[in-house]
């Protein structure tokens, strides 16, 4: 074996086992969705725990110039679709072709993301609702059905989901004319599942690639223009 050879085959192996150290480092990471909504008001945050960022809502950039106006907006909007009108006009066999590329990734990648979504788990939940009404006998309705509606919809979903909460409640309030309500969680999911997904909707779509016959006709009939 001479030097080149063992040269390209100790880089090779480098880079294969950078690979697997990146792989196995993502697939240990804990990515987490926080979400809180307090009284209509909702922040989200997201990143790789304990590091998150907030997402929403984004803190207003200063006024550097003046705002566009709502009719200038509308023709932007309006200015857009008779582009992509046109472009349909000039080229209608693109629409099946896209319309084709769009099923083979839903049907190569909606299984394992779907099965990735299984192994979400939902930590730190807090959930409280103190309900009020304009009356007392439409408070003690309001409290009955919250009542109903929570725990008969967390019992459910905690059969399909790792749930564990901190504090979840009802109560009531006779003097307060409206429900107040705080929901408060972290929502994890393992690099590791995220991988799995992805990796195993690229394998669909290159299997539904390789399946494919040379040269095969789009499953739709382009358009034809009349007249």
């Amino acid at each position: 074996m001479t030097a080149a050879v063992k040269g390209i085959l100790y880089v090779a192996g480098g880079i294969l086992l950078l690979f697997f150290v990146l792989v196995g480092i993502l697939s240990a990471l804990d990515f987490t969705v926080r979400v809180r909504y307090i009284n209509g008001e909702l922040t989200l945050s997201a990143g790789v725990r304990p590091v998150l960022i907030p997402v929403f809502p984004q803190k207003e950039k200063p006024e550097t110039g003046k705002k566009p106006s709502a009719s200038k907006k509308k023709q932007a909007r309006k200015k857009a679709a008779r582009k992509t009108k046109e472009q349909l006009d000039r080229h209608p066999e693109d629409l099946p072709g896209t319309v084709s590329a769009v099923k083979e990734l839903l049907t190569a990648f909606f299984p394992p993301a779907a099965r990735a979504l299984r192994h979400i788990r939902v930590r730190g939940l807090i959930i409280h609702i103190r309900v009020g009404g304009p009356d007392a006998a439409e408070t003690a309705i309001r409290y009955g059905r919250t009542n109903a509606l929570l725990y008969g919809g967390l019992g459910a979903l905690s059969n399909a989901v790792d749930i564990r909460a901190r504090h979840v409640g009802v109560s009531y309030d006779f003097l307060a004319r409206e429900t107040e309500t705080r929901f408060e969680a972290d929502f994890r999911l393992r690099g590791g599942h995220i991988l799995d997904s992805l990796f195993s909707g690229l394998a669909g779509y290159m299997k539904i690639q390789l399946k494919k016959p040379a040269g095969e006709p789009a499953e739709q009939q382009p358009f034809e223009r009349k007249g």
